[in-house]
């Protein structure tokens, strides 16, 4: 078996954050407020916990906006 180049395994490890990068920063740039609320509760979920319950958390966040505040 092959080992991976230490340069292709730092490229492979950045993918990750990429992606996410990639999904989030126009998201972050160009919705409405009830969205950018969303994704700051999700972040500061996703903090202290796993990601499902970050993405329940994000989810409530942004149904709470819409209803309660009409977003």
């Amino acid at each position: 078996m092959s080992s991976v180049p230490p340069r292709l395994e730092a490229a492979l490890n950045a993918v990750p954050a990429a992606v996410l990068t990639t999904l989030v920063a126009p998201t972050a740039f160009y919705s409405g407020w009830d969205v950018k609320i969303a994704l700051v509760v999700a972040l500061a979920v996703a903090l202290r916990q796993p990601g499902l319950v970050m993405l329940g958390a994000g989810w409530l966040a942004i149904m709470a906006c819409r209803h309660l505040l009409g977003f």
